[in-house]
């Protein structure tokens, strides 16, 4: 199977994540299936590793964001 974008990859991870975090809260006997544990434990290096590197541009989008919502909130004159 092929993930072409970062937000379906980001889609299918957090819909797996779900599925299994409530299962487990609805049933304590649930497994978490293997395949997830695979990959999280695959997963978890990755994002640790890439974590410091895009914060700086994580921290440049949300300024961008918080600057956008606030022009769009001032009151026209």
């Amino acid at each position: 199977m092929r993930i072409p974008t970062p937000e379906q990859f980001r889609n299918i991870f957090a819909a797996c994540a779900r599925f299994a975090i409530e299962e487990k809260r609805r049933n304590p006997d649930f497994e978490i299936p293997e395949q997830f544990v695979r990959m999280v434990i695959a997963v978890k290096p990755l994002l640790d590793e890439a974590g410091p590197l895009i914060e700086e541009r994580y921290q440049a989008i949300k300024a961008k964001k918080l600057s956008e919502a606030q022009t769009l909130s001032l009151p026209l004159d």
